[in-house]
C-alpha cells in the first residue's frame, strides 16, 4: 500500500501519536512507501495499542483530578463479584404487598441486561423509613429515599416511601437501581482501558450543556468537589441508563450512546424490550 499517495489510518495514528510529545512523526517520515500487507497489519495494530495506552494514562489523570485517588483506584480495579444464583434463575422478589408491584418488577428485572440482574441477589420491601446518605446533601423534604442498592450484599431494598407509587413508577425506579450494578466504574465485565473511558465519558456528561437533566442528581450537594463528582457521577450513570432501558424518548442522543456503548462490551446480544 503506497502510504503517500492515498489516505492511510497508520498516518492518521501516527499524527496523534505526535501530539502525544511521541516522536511518530519522525517515524512517520521514515516509513517506505511500500509496506507489505503483513507488516502494515502488524505496525497499524502496534501503534494503535500504543494509542491506546497513552490515551488511557491520559484519562486516569483527569479522573484522578476530578473524583480522588480512592475512586481511581476502584475503577482501576473493582472488587470481584462472584454470582450466587444459577445461570437462569430469576432475580427474587419479596415483600411487596400492592397489587401488581411484584409483576411489574419481575418483568422489569427480565427484561434489564443480564451482566447487570445476574449480580442482585434479591429485590425486597422493607416497610421502615429512610433517609438519604448524607453524601448526598440533600433533606427529607427535598427526596425521600424510595429504593437503594448495596454492593457489599447487592440487594436493593425498596422503602416505606415507595407505598405511594404505583407498578409503573416503581418499576422505573427498580431500572435505575439495576444500572447501578453496571455502573462502569465498578463493572467487572468491562476490561481495564474500556472503565476508564467510559467512566471519563460519564464524567464529561455531567457538565455537557445537553445532558439529561435529572433533578434528582442536579439536587446532590457535597463541599468536597471530588465526592460530589464521584457521586453525582454514579447517579447520572443510573439515570440515564435506566431512561434508556425505560424507552425515554427525552434521553439525549450521547446518553443512549454511552450506554450502547458499555452494554456492547458487556451484553452484545442484548436487545431492549418495550416496557409497557
Amino acid at each position: 500500500m503506497n502510504l503517500e499517495s492515498s489516505p492511510s489510518p497508520l498516518r492518521a495514528k501516527l499524527e496523534r501519536l505526535a501530539r502525544w510529545g511521541v516522536m511518530a512523526s519522525a517515524l512517520s517520515g521514515i516509513l517506505p512507501a511500500e509496506l507489505p500487507a503483513e507488516e502494515y497489519a502488524q505496525l497499524y495494530t502496534t501503534v494503535a495499542e500504543r494509542i491506546e495506552k497513552l490515551e488511557t494514562a491520559k484519562l486516569r489523570l483527569e479522573i484522578g483530578q476530578q473524583v480522588g485517588e480512592e475512586m481511581l483506584k476502584t475503577v482501576e480495579n473493582p472488587p470481584h463479584w462472584k454470582p450466587t444464583r444459577a445461570e437462569g434463575v430469576p432475580v427474587p422478589v419479596e415483600g411487596f404487598k400492592k397489587h401488581g408491584v411484584a409483576a411489574a418488577m419481575k418483568k422489569a428485572l427480565a427484561a434489564a441486561p443480564q451482566s447487570f440482574t445476574r449480580q442482585i441477589v434479591d429485590v425486597s420491601y422493607d416497610g421502615r423509613m429512610m433517609e438519604m446518605p448524607d453524601v448526598y446533601g440533600m433533606s427529607a423534604k427535598e427526596h425521600r429515599l424510595l429504593a437503594s442498592m448495596t454492593r457489599e450484599g447487592h440487594r436493593i431494598v425498596f422503602t416505606a416511601s415507595s407505598d405511594s407509587y404505583g407498578p409503573t413508577f416503581l418499576s422505573q425506579e427498580l431500572r435505575h437501581e439495576i444500572c447501578h450494578f453496571g455502573d462502569p466504574a465498578w463493572n467487572t465485565d468491562l476490561g481495564e482501558p474500556d472503565r476508564i473511558r467510559l467512566y471519563a465519558q460519564v464524567l464529561e456528561r455531567l457538565s455537557a450543556p445537553n445532558r439529561y437533566r435529572s433533578e434528582y442528581v442536579e439536587d446532590i450537594k457535597n463541599p468536597d468537589p471530588q465526592r460530589l463528582a464521584s457521586t453525582k457521577a454514579g447517579e447520572y450513570w443510573a439515570e440515564t441508563c435506566g431512561a434508556y432501558l425505560g424507552g425515554d424518548r427525552l434521553l439525549p442522543a450521547a446518553d443512549r450512546e454511552l450506554v450502547e456503548s458499555l452494554l456492547a462490551k458487556t451484553d452484545p446480544a442484548y436487545q431492549r424490550m418495550n416496557p409497557k
